[in-house]
């Protein structure tokens, strides 16, 4: 079947997804040796693109059994573009995460895998061991599954968020500007306690808003993107 046909092409890339833009930071939002996987995320899903080109994404666990002391929760996530002439995306690139939780909201923490692995090389093997103190940057979003419905924060005023945020000392970051103070950089520099109660005391809703105005455009830009579960059948 169809269905089938596209899973197997999907199996084929590479499934980690570097998203347009995130909430870069220092730290993440919970600790990653407490995560544990998001069931309701797994799975495959699509969305409608500009120029009647499909997106589909693959989101499932992340094996990382052969790296000594690494948590469970980790996940991995994946795309494909087709274009309405029936071309695939060539593009490539890692995406792992794992999931936080705080209240009913949840967020990804997007890392390098590489970096949290550290490699002890013996005369009859080689040991990866899980060494999260090498991760230097994390990327956030924040996403809400409901019944058939996935959306993700991820568009690219999310930067513009983050810079007012930390404009107004609300939380601690660094955020850079050109000579014409045009925005070239924005990031967070604050530990994971103050940014997880930060969204626990509805700062979600200032960095991550459905729309942003960014200065120049005369109308508001959405931070959203949307997704229609795909049901797989068996053959």
């Amino acid at each position: 079947m169809k269905t089938a046909r596209v899973a197997s092409l999907l199996c084929l890339a590479v499934f980690c997804l570097s998203l347009i833009a995130c909430v870069k930071s220092d730290q993440p939002i919970s600790d990653p040796a407490a995560c544990t996987p998001d069931e309701d995320l797994i799975g495959m899903w699509t969305s409608d693109e500009e120029g009647g080109s499909r997106r589909l994404v693959a989101i499932g666990k992340k094996n990382t059994d052969a790296i000594l002391g690494s948590p469970k929760g980790v996940m991995c996530m994946g795309y494909v573009d087709f274009t309405k002439e029936g071309h695939l995306s060539s593009t490539e690139s890692n995406y792992t995460f794992f999931v936080s939780k705080i209240g009913k909201e949840r967020f990804m923490n997007k890392f390098e895998l590489k970096n949290a692995i550290e490699t002890f090389t013996k005369p009859d093997k080689t040991i990866q061991v899980w060494n999260v103190k090498g991760v230097k940057e994390y990327e956030l979003l924040k996403y809400e599954v409901t019944k058939d419905k996935l959306t993700i924060w991820d568009g690219d005023p999310s930067e513009e968020a983050l810079a007012k945020v930390i404009d107004n000392k609300q939380l601690v970051g660094t955020v850079t500007r050109s000579d014409k103070q045009e925005l070239s950089g924005a990031r967070l520099t604050d530990s994971t306690a103050n940014i997880a109660a930060f969204l626990k005391n509805g700062g979600s809703a200032q960095l991550f808003p459905d729309s942003v105005r960014v200065p120049g455009d005369l109308k508001s830009t959405s931070c959203k993107r949307e997704y229609r579960r795909v049901q797989l059948t068996a053959k």
